[in-house]
């Protein structure tokens, strides 16, 4: 890196912190909400109860992209795509 770039990068003292703003990105797609605490853990139930929601909800268009999302990874991508698209109580 030359002394140019380095003088033009903004140095920030480690003590100093930034407000963050708050931000929707951990919102879900929907204000659906879903309870899967306390219920079949099961990856198949889990699709079944969300899906089920999502066209109870009113949000058909979501479920097929849901459930290709769902099942493209594993147990956990699941549960992290089933907190994208409804709240999860």
């Amino acid at each position: 890196m030359s002394t140019t770039q380095l003088a033009a990068m903004e140095i920030q003292e480690p003590n100093q912190t930034k407000s963050v703003a708050p931000s929707d990105s951990h919102r879900p797609l929907t204000d659906i909400t879903v309870e899967l605490v306390g219920h079949d853990g099961n990856a198949f139930s889990i699709l079944a109860r969300v899906s089920k929601a999502l066209r109870r909800g009113g949000r058909r268009d979501l479920v097929e992209a849901f459930t290709t999302e769902a099942t493209s990874g594993d147990y956990s991508h699941l549960l992290a795509t089933c907190h994208k698209y409804v709240e999860v109580g």
